[in-house]
């Protein structure tokens, strides 16, 4: 591919599923939330189902030459704030790794601005996790500010829990289950920034803090 390729900028389909979570899984962060497997959990064709349902959520792919290489969310949201002013969220940002670095992630937030200013939305706001320090100056280069501080409760520890399929290299297969939970336990698995319980199919387990 050359440094700038070219691309285009669709609604997804549910053929893209697999290629969005393998995106959003693909630092150590994303991994402990997401199970990255094909064909993709039913949760995944749930929420599909459900924002493609929903005017008010748009979730786009940046197609090239067919291939999925990033996507977004965009959900719009009425309210009384700001004299009655809608605005609107951007989340679920991924630019495919061997395309970082050419542009596209800046690309692909301004078509998402510029789509919500069309649509004469008042306000364009996003969340950024803590432990992904270094992005925050590419959101200040876009013009976002920190203006406010945001707080997240997880409402059901069972759901907030992503059990993630492995084949280990000439092993049998293990299931990993991940939490946000950090101990100070001594690793022995590496399955990326979170502490995990090996299940191996013998049904011993072990806990690691990777």
């Amino acid at each position: 591919m050359t440094n700038k390729p070219d691309y285009t900028t669709r609604e997804a389909t549910r053929e893209d599923i697999a290629a969005v979570i393998a995106m959003l899984a693909d630092d150590a962060l994303g991994y402990s939330r997401e199970s990255p497997v094909d064909p993709p959990a039913k949760c995944y064709d749930s929420a599909f189902d459900a924002m493609d349902a929903d005017p008010r959520n748009e979730f786009f792919v940046l197609d090239i030459d067919g291939a999925v290489n990033g996507c977004l969310q965009l959900t719009y949201i009425p309210g009384f704030p700001r004299r009655g002013m809608e605005r609107a969220q951007i989340e679920s940002v991924r630019v495919s790794q061997e395309l970082r670095g050419r542009g596209l992630g800046r690309k692909h937030f301004e078509w998402a601005i510029a789509r919500a200013r069309r649509r004469r939305y008042g306000l364009v706001q996003m969340t950024t996790d803590k432990e992904r320090w270094d992005a925050r100056g590419f959101y200040e280069s876009l013009g976002f500010v920190a203006s406010h501080e945001g707080l997240k409760l997880p409402l059901d520890r069972q759901r907030s829990a992503v059990k993630i399929e492995h084949v280990q290299s000439g092993f049998e297969p293990i299931s990993v289950w991940c939490s946000s939970r950090r101990t100070k336990s001594k690793p022995s698995s590496d399955v990326g920034g979170t502490k995990c319980r090996v299940i191996k199919s013998n049904r011993s387990s072990e806990t690691v803090n990777a």
